[in-house]
């Protein structure tokens, strides 16, 4: 006998457990008289289903644990406090999950949506003739209560959006209505201009970067580009090619709400070369390409009064400066691969100009590995 008893408590010991694949909301719905309502369905967004109070104004309804979505009551004549509950990753059972019915009311629901689907929060809705406002939730869903036989017009408003339907008329409405929905689409303004070298020929394919999730533009055979960017854009607009800079580097914009024209930059090529042999005799440049140092040997024709270079990335920023006045009729400068700010500088290509006198002399590019 004792056995069989230890046998059931091992075996009660190792029974595998089980977790219940629903949870339950339940609660109870009366008027403003506190009495019970019965014949209230209450819809659960997201497939949850719907469940009705009984003559008790009672009502239970299963739903899938972690369940996520809203349970809206519904009732031709009546509209509810609150208007609806939202539920976020139910793991157990949600009691007392009560409603006040208003007679004499109707209630007007719906979804706000953008072009992609997505719902969208903020968006006001004004119902004319006495029917006050309401507010879209987090997930585009919006419920007004409004008098029983309401006449007038419903119109959905947000900066930045415009809404398809621009808005909906009712005539005597005396049951609830749902599903009266909108798409609200993003306004977008646009920038554009025109990208020239300094001799004004148009410079084609100059990429124009908008920060801030802003896109890609790319100037045509004309050196024009145009690019919509979304209504109160704030960002900063970039642009960059190969072995050139830019003036003005970038253009900044915030809060833009009207079209922007006339965003014009000028290009300077900076792989360019200007000889003027009566300065400059030979340039040597090595090791290219260098590691840790660079050594600029110049020869001159005639002593000049000083000598710079200047060493830009490719996007022609000015990274570092080296200078020099010569005695003799050659000089030797050297870049230590640092910056102005005495940092490395990565690996790249990087571009030079040299300037004897203040004329732009010869112009080149090295490699950093």
């Amino acid at each position: 006998m004792r056995k069989k008893i230890l046998l059931f408590v091992l075996l009660g010991l190792f029974a595998p457990i089980t977790f219940s694949q629903t949870v339950s909301i339940s609660g109870n719905i009366i008027d403003q008289d506190n009495i019970p309502l019965s014949g209230v369905t209450i819809t659960f967004s997201n497939n949850g289903g719907t469940a009705t109070t009984d003559v008790n104004g009672d009502y239970s309804h299963d739903v899938s644990n972690g369940y996520y979505g809203t349970a809206t009551p519904s009732l031709d004549g009546y509209s509810f406090d609150p208007v609806f509950r939202e539920y976020s990753n139910l793991t157990g059972n949600a009691t007392n999950q009560d409603y006040v019915g208003n007679q004499g009311a109707v209630t007007i629901s719906g979804i706000i949506t953008d072009d992609d689907g997505n719902g969208v929060q903020g968006v006001v809705i004004t119902f004319d003739n006495g029917g006050g406002t309401t507010e879209t939730n987090s997930n585009g869903y919006y419920s007004k209560s409004v008098g029983y036989g309401y006449t007038g017009t419903a119109t959905p408003d947000k900066v930045g959006y415009t809404f398809t339907p621009s808005s909906r008329s009712y005539s005597n409405v005396t049951s609830n209505k749902e599903n009266e929905d909108y798409t609200g689409s993003l306004i977008t303004v646009n920038i554009s201009g025109n990208i020239v070298d300094w001799d004004n020929a148009p410079l084609e394919g100059v990429t124009i970067t908008f920060s801030n999730n802003g896109g890609l533009a790319t100037t045509d055979v004309n050196g024009d580009y145009t690019h919509d960017v979304s209504y109160g854009y704030s960002g900063v607009a970039l642009p960059s090619k190969e072995g050139y800079s830019f003036d003005p580097t970038y253009r900044e914009y915030s809060n833009l709400t009207g079209n922007a024209t006339n965003q014009d930059y000028i290009g300077n090529d900076m792989t360019a070369i200007n000889e003027n042999p009566v300065c400059l005799a030979n340039l040597s440049v090595y090791p290219n390409p260098a590691s840790e140092y660079l050594y600029f040997e110049i020869k001159f024709v005639t002593i000049p009064d000083n000598v710079e270079i200047l060493i830009y990335n490719t996007s022609g920023v000015l990274i570092k400066k080296l200078s020099d006045t010569p005695s003799i009729d050659c000089v030797k400068l050297l870049w230590d691969t640092r910056r102005s700010a005495n940092n490395k500088a990565i690996s790249g290509v990087y571009y030079y100009k040299v300037f004897v006198n203040g004329i732009n002399t010869k112009s080149g590019k090295v490699i950093l590995k």
